[in-house]
């Protein structure tokens, strides 16, 4: 990362969404929150976030001064920079509104990612909190109908590397 933003890596957090909310009220700059695993990731409506070993879990702490009625579209950008990042490995995916990312496997959809944006406004400056879960190298449960990145390909990826990209994608978007 460079001096203008931050990465607080960690290996286990209640929730990277959550501790990026607590940090940004100490901080001006721009940053991101990771973790290995999550005891308390949580989606859209609360919904539990399966959060084992091996995936990426993700937050970035962004400010913009955007307007309101750009606020629906932070969802559609994000999902468009993972969608980016799953074409960079050859992996089919698509994008099912408004904040899962479906890859195929087999002629089968699965979900292999989830993204929650949350925003705040503090003096005409809107701190956009997106936070990421991607299945990369944990195996999905058999009860549920998701897919990882290890897989669809049959080999690791380097989560250090993917945990950039991703970062680096995102923040391009906006």
């Amino acid at each position: 990362m460079n001096k203008d933003f931050l990465l607080f890596k960690f290996d286990k957090v209640s929730s990277t969404q959550d501790l990026a909310k607590i940090l940004s009220k100490d901080t001006d700059y721009e940053f991101a929150v990771s973790a290995k695993t999550q005891s308390g990731g949580y989606g859209r409506r609360k919904t539990k976030w399966f959060s084992p070993p091996g995936g990426i879990y993700l937050t970035l702490c962004l400010k913009r001064n955007i307007s309101p009625a750009d606020l629906p579209k932070i969802s559609v950008k994000t999902a468009f920079a993972v969608k980016e990042y799953l074409d960079s490995l050859a992996i089919k995916s698509e994008i099912k509104h408004p904040n899962d990312i479906m890859a195929y496997i087999n002629k089968e959809k699965r979900k292999i990612c989830g993204i929650l944006c949350e925003t705040s406004k503090e003096n005409g400056i809107y701190r956009i909190f997106v936070g990421v879960g991607l299945n990369l190298n944990n195996k999905a449960p058999k009860r549920c109908t998701a897919v990882s990145v290890f897989e669809i390909l049959k080999t690791k990826t380097d989560e250090e590397e993917a945990e950039k990209s991703l970062i680096s994608l995102i923040r391009k978007a906006f």
